[in-house]
């Protein structure tokens, strides 16, 4: 399972960091025999939403 989780830019690293092992650990119990990645990324970032598969289009500029 693997999933981008958009939060607000000026979020502390261990703000996002608490919010992903939160989410991490609810969806491992939900599907115990999941492997769950995580991504985290501004939500003001335009290629954050272009983001949205595994492949991640490198022609989309960043800030």
């Amino acid at each position: 399972m693997s999933l981008h989780v958009l939060v607000p830019r000026d979020w502390t690293v261990q703000g996002g960091h608490v919010l992903l092992e939160n989410v991490e650990r609810t969806l491992r119990r939900a599907v115990p025999s999941a492997t769950v990645f995580t991504h985290l990324e501004p939500v003001e970032d335009a290629a954050s939403f272009a983001d949205m598969g595994l492949d991640r289009d490198s022609t989309v500029a960043r800030e």
